[in-house]
């Protein structure tokens, strides 16, 4: 399979998925969405305060070597095809909100991501999140 260096936005479809998480904290919702923990809620408060469009849970086929199947990812956040700089130095296209360690098949699906379709997504750890909660912000801007 060949390395991407662009942003191959034709396995990605710009919706929501339904990922099946339902909570009595009402903290959890956000503008229609119910995100599974306060973390990723706390990310779409603040891209939306920043005016960073993006969809959250969104499907993306990863395809697979030659004669394989591929697999499918489900980031937490996909800004709505558009590329940032986080910290000046590095091309992010989403946010991937983890408490504590990163499982490795995340890791994995992280990782096929950005070599085969060129998308790039930022895991972040829930420690992180709330630091730059506490900022209000995180520390992109637009490419």
């Amino acid at each position: 399979m060949r390395q991407v260096s662009s942003p191959d936005w034709s396995e990605v479809r710009f919706e929501s998925v339904e990922l099946g998480v339902r909570h009595h904290n009402r903290r959890l919702r956000f503008k229609g969405v119910w995100y599974a923990t306060q973390e990723e809620s706390t990310v779409a408060k603040i891209l939306t305060l920043m005016r960073i469009p993006f969809t959250p849970n969104v499907e993306v086929r990863i395809p697979g070597d030659a004669g394989s199947r591929g697999q499918t990812f489900i980031p937490d956040f996909i800004f709505d095809g558009a590329a940032y700089l986080w910290n000046g130095r590095e091309v992010i296209h989403g946010i991937e909100a983890k408490n504590g360690k990163v499982p490795p098949q995340t890791a994995q699906k992280v990782a096929l991501l950005a070599k085969r379709l060129g998308i790039r997504v930022k895991v972040l750890c829930h420690r992180d999140i709330a630091r730059f909660a506490r900022r209000g912000h995180f520390p992109f801007r637009p490419l």
